[in-house]
């Protein structure tokens, strides 16, 4: 009886059904974090779009301001073309600015903004950023 016991104590490592108790309970919590941590970063890519539309909307009310202060005869109207590389050096961004709305005193009343798949549009009425995706159909 002793040397059965003195045998056990001397035992080194891991019998197969401790390994694989430990591999299903390390299989188990994968499976419940990994959708969480893609949700985590699906929420972080859509504040980055945000994010971007923001910086690229004050820097679109900038460059309005600067050709309503350059242009005495300013009037916004269909054919106001936005210096649209100087929006994206000014704000930094990679995404495109489009559908730019101004109203005559040179203040943008609402703009859309599109990068990686995603749309941003603003509008003076609501003074909210709406997140959306992107048509295919339409973008090609």
């Amino acid at each position: 009886m002793t040397e059965k016991l003195v045998s056990m104590r001397n035992k080194k490592g891991f019998t197969l059904v401790e390994l694989l108790v430990v591999i299903v309970i390390m299989c188990i919590l994968a499976a419940i974090l990994i959708p969480t941590f893609a949700s985590y970063i699906k929420k972080a890519e859509n504040a980055t779009i945000v994010a971007e539309a923001r910086a690229a909307h004050v820097a679109l009310s900038v460059v309005c301001q600067e050709a309503k202060l350059s242009d005495e005869d300013f009037a916004a109207s269909d054919d106001y073309a936005v210096d649209a590389a100087a929006v994206k050096d000014l704000a930094n961004v990679t995404g495109v600015v489009s559908d730019v709305a101004v109203d005559d005193n040179g203040t943008v009343t609402g703009f859309t903004y599109t990068n990686d798949g995603k749309t941003v549009t603003w509008a003076s009425t609501d003074n909210q950023y709406r997140l959306g995706e992107v048509d295919e159909s339409e973008a090609g």
